[in-house]
C-alpha cells in the first residue's frame, strides 16, 4: 500500500512541471486567431501609405511651381493645363530671374510614375499649381 502512494505522489509532482500539449495548442492558436483578426487592420494602415506618399508628392510639385513663380519665372503661369505646367517642371528648364537667375526648379527627384499618381491632388487655375487634397 505504501508503494502505490508514493508511486501518486511521485506521478503528481512531474505532472505539475510545465503546461500540457492541450494548454500550449490553446494559446498558439489564439495567438493565431489574434494575428488573423489583426491582419486586415496592418494591411489598411499599410496601404495608405501610398496615399500619403502620393499627398506629398502632389505637396512637393505645388511648392516647386510657387517657389519658380516667386522667383520670376513665367513660363510656368503660360502652360495651357497641369500636364503641360508639370512636364515644364520635370524638364528642368525652369529657371529664376533677377537675384534667383542661376536657380533651376526642378522636381527630378520624384519618379515619373509617382508625379502621375500625384496629379490627383493636384490643380491648375490662374496660372498657378496648386495643391488639393
Amino acid at each position: 500500500m505504501k508503494l502505490c502512494l508514493n508511486h501518486r505522489i511521485a506521478r503528481d509532482d512531474r505532472a505539475t512541471g510545465g503546461f500540457s500539449l492541450v494548454e500550449l495548442l490553446v494559446v498558439i492558436s489564439v495567438i493565431a486567431i489574434i494575428a488573423a483578426l489583426s491582419l486586415p487592420f496592418i494591411s489598411g494602415i499599410l496601404g495608405d501609405g501610398g496615399e500619403i506618399q502620393n499627398q506629398r508628392n502632389a505637396q512637393t510639385i505645388a511648392s516647386v511651381a510657387a517657389a519658380a513663380q516667386a522667383a520670376g519665372n513665367v513660363t510656368i503661369g503660360a502652360a495651357a493645363d497641369l500636364d503641360a505646367a508639370i512636364n515644364l517642371i520635370q524638364s528642368n528648364t525652369v529657371v529664376g530671374m533677377g537675384a534667383f537667375v542661376d536657380m533651376k526648379f526642378s522636381i527630378s527627384t520624384i519618379a515619373a510614375e509617382d508625379v502621375t499618381q500625384a496629379k490627383a491632388y493636384l490643380t491648375f487655375a490662374d496660372g498657378m499649381i496648386h495643391y488639393d487634397p
